[in-house]
């Protein structure tokens, strides 16, 4: 009687490479600066639980010899206890996939393999997105789920200040130089270090095109055309010392056919950096049943397949993660909407 296992009959990849698959899957952090602000770190509970922490205050209490030594409170904003957000989803394989894929067997010995770590990529592509997407949505501000009969918010308590009286956009009198350096005044006292400065592509068109970022570009020497992508780079020039960088962000996601960019289109993200020298935040995926199974759960992405055909002839690949991103310096952190 033949083998009915398809993904062995069909050369598909079983548990222990479908796992290898999944540990060697990283995103390019070029392309994802949120994974650089906030890395993953995965927790070994079904629940993430932090602090969010105050700036440190004050020094060290002089003292006399033989005298009581004087406790000091270090000050905790804030404690969290969250469940995480739970991420998966399936792509089913068709019967006439795979039957496809067998009949190309003498001529392509790896076409279920190839049909499968297409269908890999795609998933991964896509749980990556969503990470990123978390990224932002906490380092501005809020992370609103409602779709798929999930309905719930996390608010992060990041700066949030008014508008520039005069909004980037007016390029003949707005002055961004000026209301860079009030934005960044509100990190005294939360952060430690330069801050770096992330922006999309409506806002560096608005700065390239800024008289007074013109003429500062120029009387600091900076010699290229200005444009969306450098305009940061002659801002951080002719600030000196006071921002390590300024970067453009255009990575986004198509939904229904509509580019969404992860930094809103009319806004700054200003990022500190914590006193204690470690990121402000992290992306934390939790325990998973289906990274280990019940005996020995694991944090972190996993993969599954369907191994056996269904009632309907189908072949499933299972990709997702529990996971919640979580800021423990909120203060370093400022959303500030600079286009009208």
């Amino acid at each position: 009687m033949p083998d009915l296992n398809l993904p062995s009959a069909l050369g598909f990849p079983g548990p222990r490479l479908i796992q290898s698959l999944v540990e060697l899957w990283s995103p390019n952090p070029a392309n994802h600066i949120g994974a650089q602000i906030l890395p993953e770190l995965k927790w070994d509970m079904p629940f993430i639980e932090w602090d969010e922490l105050a700036g440190v205050e004050g020094m060290t209490n002089a003292h006399s010899l033989d005298a009581d030594v004087k406790a000091t409170i270090m000050e905790v904003l804030k404690t969290y206890k969250e469940n995480p957000f739970y991420w998966r989803e399936v792509a089913w394989l068709k019967e006439s996939d795979l039957l496809t894929a067998r009949m190309m067997g003498s001529l392509n010995p790896k076409a279920g393999m190839q049909l499968y770590m297409r269908t890999h990529k795609s998933l991964n592509i896509r749980l990556d997105t969503r990470r990123e997407w978390c990224r932002w949505q906490a380092l501005t501000g809020s992370l609103a789920i409602n779709e798929n009969g999930v309905k719930r918010t996390l608010t992060y308590g990041v700066q949030a200040p008014s508008a520039p009286s005069v909004t980037w956009d007016t390029v003949a009198t707005a002055d961004p130089m000026a209301d860079l350096q009030t934005y960044l005044a509100l990190l005294d006292g939360w952060s430690s270090g330069n801050a770096r400065i992330y922006y999309g592509r409506d806002v560096g068109n608005a700065l390239s095109q800024n008289a007074k970022v013109r003429s500062l570009a120029s009387a600091s020497g900076f010699s290229k055309e200005l444009s969306a992508s450098n305009v940061g780079q002659a801002l951080v020039s002719a600030m000196t010392g006071d921002i390590d960088s300024m970067q453009l962000y255009k990575e986004g996601y198509k939904s229904s056919g509509t580019f969404a960019p992860f930094i809103p289109a009319k806004h700054i993200v200003i990022v500190g950096n914590s006193p204690d020298s470690e990121p402000i935040g992290h992306h934390v995926t939790t325990l998973a049943v289906q990274n280990g199974g019940l005996a020995n759960p694991r944090a972190g992405r996993f993969e599954k397949t369907m191994d056996k055909l269904d009632e309907k002839g189908k072949f499933g690949v299972l990709v997702g993660e529990n996971s919640v991103p979580i800021i423990k310096h909120p203060k370093c952190v400022i959303k500030v909407q600079v286009l009208a």
